[in-house]
């Protein structure tokens, strides 16, 4: 890399200019870049001196926190791909791919997809199960939930696959509940048909 040429950061609303030369990119000391080959990479060498300490802290105070890039990865070309802002909040603008398992304690979505509570009301219309026969030997696959080809092609939404197996659970239910009420109603029209036994019979 040319020395003096320039690379642009973005922290807060400011703009922080470094000076990237040649002999910085071996790194010597702990405020040196990183020791690697000069293309492009930028960064502080640093050596944690106890648990849970900082790397680096960017703290946004006050009332425009919210509306402020504390970070931002841009293309010159698009605009910004990657935003945190002084609060917190992350926006990405271009698909996020991860290419390692992710552990979270917990994932909120706030796509306002309807839970589908709906199948316990009185008004929803729950298919026989000789038409739920039919559509999975045509379809190979449960109504509402995506099939083979479409996950091979696009993957899996979590969200509308997550609502459609909630979905299906309630309707199974509905199907166990009304399958119980039949073999209740059998055992009761059986023990109204057998005589009783005879007195002989029971000697």
């Amino acid at each position: 890399m040319p020395a003096g040429r320039k690379v642009g950061v973005w922290i807060g609303v400011a703009t922080i200019t470094l000076f990237v030369t040649a002999s910085c990119c071996r790194g010597r000391g702990t405020n040196c870049l990183y020791d690697k080959p000069c293309a492009g990479v930028v960064g502080v060498r640093w050596i944690p001196g106890e648990d849970w300490s900082y790397g680096l802290v960017i703290e946004a105070r006050g009332s425009h926190v919210s509306t402020t890039k504390a970070l931002a990865v841009n293309d010159e070309s698009e605009g910004d791909d990657f935003i945190v802002y002084g609060d917190g909040t992350l926006h990405a603008y271009k698909p996020a791919y991860f290419y390692a398992p992710i552990r979270v304690k917990e994932i909120y979505t706030d796509s306002g997809a309807k839970w589908p509570d709906y199948v316990f009301e009185p008004s929803y219309k729950l298919r026989n199960l000789s038409e739920l026969e039919a559509f999975i030997r045509q379809n190979k696959h449960l109504p509402g939930l995506p099939s083979q080809a479409e996950i091979s092609h696009q993957g899996i939404p979590l969200v509308s696959t997550q609502k459609a197996i909630v979905e299906k659970v309630e309707e199974l239910t509905l199907y166990v509940i009304a399958l119980q009420k039949q073999v209740d109603s059998l055992k009761a029209l059986l023990r109204n048909q057998s005589p009783p036994p005879s007195r002989q019979a029971l000697r």
